[in-house]
């Protein structure tokens, strides 16, 4: 159901099963713990696994009381991803992108005269995948600003008129949950 790792912590497990005996609890219930020794490095787990919980949009915070609720999710997603920024390169001279030696199993490059292009470019590039069909591309696109703490991708630096023939190139290697 997800792309999260639960194997790697316990907490993400247990704030999902709680969120799911528990429909409509909120952030406190959730941080609840029996261990007054443990209590506040286990509610900074907990809260954390909230927030990857919610990153996934496996659960949704919507009401103003901090409620969570459980969602159910549909046809596969991007499970994690990294960007791979190869900056201005002209062609002849652009080694490739692999996912030999990653945790990744499909990588995407795009071009263009800026970022902006470029992931924009490598975005159709992964919607074209056979992998990829049904994946919500906007939310996609969003979720990697947020990740990345920007607005907009930047339209600088671009590539100057003297280089003919360069282009930006960026790729993004990335996993599919189905």
């Amino acid at each position: 159901m997800s792309a999260i790792n639960f194997n790697r912590s316990p907490f993400l497990a247990q704030a999902l099963e709680f969120i799911r005996r528990n429909p409509g609890c909120s952030k406190r219930d959730v941080a609840y713990c029996d261990s007054p020794s443990l209590h506040s490095r286990t509610v900074s787990y907990r809260y954390r696994a909230i927030n990857r919980l919610l990153d996934a949009k496996l659960v949704r915070n919507y009401d103003r009381g901090g409620r969570y609720h459980l969602l159910a999710i549909d046809g596969p997603r991007i499970a994690d991803y990294q960007i791979v920024n190869h900056g201005i390169i002209y062609p002849d001279y652009f080694p490739g992108c692999g996912v030999f030696g990653t945790q990744f199993d499909c990588v995407a490059t795009g071009i263009g005269d800026n970022a902006a292009e470029a992931i924009d470019d490598c975005i159709e590039q992964m919607a074209t995948m056979a992998e990829c069909s049904n994946i919500e591309w906007t939310e996609f696109e969003k979720r990697m600003l947020h990740d990345e703490k920007l607005r907009a991708w930047p339209r600088r630096p671009a590539v100057g008129r003297d280089d003919e023939g360069a282009f930006y190139h960026v790729s993004i290697r990335f996993n599919v949950d189905r």
